[in-house]
């Protein structure tokens, strides 16, 4: 789904992500996962939708340092919400409907990373290569 307007940044795009009418009807969860974030290993993205299963009606969230995090996992209901919010980003939707919001806490340092910057991308590969197993040479 292409954002017409990409100066209205991330939220922008989810916005029209939302608006789009061609959702399957029988989808109950939409997870939003930042592009700039491709080093979080699968055992991250699985504990987040750990956590929407366990609490399917809640925002789901892991968090750092108590601080929330992405990937967030919407319900249907709260994704289809999203068009005729008034918050102007996604952290102010999120806020106002915090009585739905779980966070879990995590231990992945990765979830602290945006790549914004050469330099972060320098870190994230980092990240990466510490992840990976040994090769033993023959």
């Amino acid at each position: 789904i292409a954002n017409p307007n990409p100066e209205t940044g991330m939220f922008g795009s989810i916005l029209c992500a939302a608006r789009w009418s061609g959702w399957d009807a029988t989808l109950t969860h939409w997870i939003i996962v930042l592009g700039d974030q491709p080093h979080l290993p699968k055992d991250t993205i699985e504990s987040v939708l750990t956590l929407a299963t366990e609490y399917p009606d809640q925002i789901c969230q892991l968090s750092r340092g108590g601080r929330a995090r992405h990937p967030v996992v919407l319900p249907r209901d709260l994704f289809l919400k999203l068009p005729t919010s008034a918050a102007g980003t996604l952290n102010d939707f999120l806020e106002a409907n915090g009585a739905r919001r779980t966070l879990r806490e995590s231990g992945d340092p990765g979830l602290d990373l945006d790549l914004d910057f050469p330099a972060d991308y320098q870190k994230a590969l980092q990240m990466s290569n510490a992840l990976l197993p040994v090769r033993e040479e023959l």
